[in-house]
């Protein structure tokens, strides 16, 4: 008769698992089921339909496994632009297995891959809830409810949704978020090695999913030194439960650096200064707490000076850290400060390491900002004992959830089409040369040559010692270059082309076109230099055999021409 109290909370708890389970379903459900029916939109059209990264065979999985991307399976893409080797790049294959999995499920279809980011932000959700239940407590499950169902709805991640090629955040989140979970139920469980055992396994495939998962093999640590467990915390406990994720991390990043090569420099910006990374930095913590300003455009104006979305984010995240620290003895505040400064870190551009900034980016920062923003409530809470703010709370995070769920769906929508979808970006930040590069691809697919040319001509105009954007303008040259070759401008195109050899070590693609587009304008010696110059790269090509052959037969009939026309010879016959 004792353990049937004990055997019904058990129950009840499940029983509201369940419901979360269901609810979080229903949610992502009702934003995101028409995503099943949308198309590949921006890099999916290389990666996925081009077969750049879908590992299709036992032979290009375990290439996967041992080549950074673009040298285990060719990049559509890059063919044209690189072919250069090394171990400089991406390594996520983690990504490309799952690539593999959705071709083999849906023979190549989008909505199999749309499928399983819709899948991968439901787990995340998932793991979510179970992780804001050990941080803020069991007995506040309705909080933990509420942080999942705000992740699930909140319009930050729409982006991390709806693009096939950005599920890296949500997988090395979801990975990196369990194995923080199993660390922290170890002093609780009946198996704590295998939970030990297991944390090791998740953290080594959060890097294998992203290079930025190996922040998460922090996160324990940090935990367990700051907050409190069995009435007291401590450096030592911290160092051992840290030990395990920091354990399958640094395997993971040994692998890497051992089996497959070096992991390159990331692009910076020589104009980036101190207040355009502090601009991007408080757009990036503004935009974890509260969905403002959001844009698909991955640039951002050279800030001279301060800016007031800089000095907001600042003052947000410094009063976070002061909260933070007035209540230390409970932890837990301080905590998810400094893991989202961790997470967000890569990214911020305090620490420059990859693109200006992308919501994407915000997927796994935000769930600490979500968590931060319970905790905060919770407080306010316990210092004001009124059940009428209760109820006004509760309604107003009810009301807050159907707003963002609605806000969010209306966002989803536009990835239906992507001349829609960049029109859009464009419109909000019209210095994105990224963005009127994809439209332009977009535009040249529906075959309106006319708009992607005026869209390649906006994106070459923009100004780039004023708006970093990450794309040096190689994908919109290509693209440029492509349209005036089909409407016989080679003279145009090799200006374009030439640019693009300058700067990269080209693939047979672009020389064949480069030698096209001599031999449209006049100049077969130019051409035949160019066909030279692709099969000392890549001998044998039988497209540049066939160009090489057709600049010399038009070399010796242009010098015919041109002795025919000499007055002595036509004398002589």
């Amino acid at each position: 008769m004792k353990d049937n109290p004990a055997r019904e909370e058990i129950v009840n708890a499940w029983r509201f698992h369940l419901v979360v389970i269901l609810l979080c379903g229903a949610a992502i459900g009702a934003v995101y089921g028409q995503a099943l029916h949308f198309p590949y939109v921006w890099t999916d059209h290389a990666e996925i339909e081009g077969g750049g990264l879908v590992p299709k065979t036992l032979d290009q999985v375990g290439r996967f496994w041992t080549h950074v991307k673009g040298q285990a399976v060719t990049i559509a893409r890059e063919e044209a632009t690189s072919s250069r080797p090394g171990g400089a790049g991406y390594f996520r294959p983690i990504k490309a297995a799952s690539y593999g999995l959705d071709w083999q499920t849906g023979g190549g279809q989008p909505w199999s891959f749309h499928l399983s980011n819709v899948l991968l932000h439901f787990l995340f959700c998932l793991v979510l809830y179970w992780v804001a239940l050990e941080v803020i407590g069991r007995e506040y499950r309705l909080w933990a409810a509420a942080i999942a169902l705000w992740h699930a709805l909140a319009p930050q991640h729409v982006e991390t949704v709806c693009w096939v090629s950005a599920r890296s955040d949500s997988l090395w989140g979801l990975f990196g978020l369990l194995a923080f979970w199993g660390c922290v139920r170890v002093p609780r469980s009946r198996h704590p090695v295998t939970l030990r055992v297991l944390s090791i396994f998740l953290a080594m495939l959060a890097v294998f999913s992203k290079e930025s998962g190996a922040v998460a093999a922090i996160f324990p640590f940090l935990y367990f030194w700051l907050v409190p467990q069995e009435g007291h915390s401590g450096l030592r406990k911290a160092l051992r439960a840290g030990v395990w994720t920091a354990l399958g991390a640094g395997l993971a990043v040994a692998y890497r650096l051992l089996v497959v090569g070096g992991v390159g420099a990331g692009p910076a910006p020589a104009a980036a200064g101190f207040w355009t990374r502090l601009h991007v930095f408080g757009e990036n913590v503004l935009q974890s707490f509260f969905p403002v300003g959001l844009r698909l455009a991955d640039t951002v104006e050279i800030a001279a000076g301060p800016t007031l979305l800089g000095l907001s984010g600042l003052a947000l995240f410094s009063a976070w850290l002061w909260l933070g620290f007035r209540m230390r003895r409970d932890g837990r505040l301080l905590f998810s400060a400094l893991a989202f400064l961790l997470a967000i870190l890569p990214v911020s551009q305090l620490w420059p390491l990859l693109q200006p900034r992308g919501e994407r980016y915000l997927y796994v920062p935000a769930a600490f900002a979500e968590l931060a923003g319970a905790l905060l409530l919770l407080e306010l809470l316990r210092r004001v004992q009124a059940s009428a703010l209760r109820r006004v709370l509760a309604a107003a995070t009810l009301a807050i959830l159907v707003v963002l769920g609605l806000f969010s769906g209306v966002r989803t929508s536009a990835w239906g089409n992507e001349a829609r979808l960049f029109s859009e970006a464009v419109e909000e930040e019209p210095n994105c040369a990224e963005c009127w590069n994809n439209l332009a691809f977009a535009l040249a697919v529906e075959g309106k040559h006319a708009g992607a040319e005026r869209a390649c001509r906006a994106a070459l105009s923009v100004d780039r010692r004023r708006y970093w954007t990450y794309l040096d303008g190689f994908s919109v040259r290509w693209i440029l270059s492509q349209l005036l070759l089909l409407r016989g401008e080679g003279e145009e195109a090799a200006r374009w082309l030439s640019q693009i050899e300058a700067r990269v070590d080209g693939g047979p693609a672009l020389f064949l076109s480069l030698g096209r587009a001599h031999l449209l304008s006049g100049e077969p010696e130019l051409s035949l230099l160019a066909a030279g110059r692709g099969l000392a790269r890549h001998p044998g090509h039988p497209g540049l055999l066939a160009l090489e052959q057709a600049a010399a037969e038009r070399m010796i009939a242009a010098g015919h021409a041109w002795l025919e026309s000499r007055p002595q010879c036509r004398a002589a016959r």
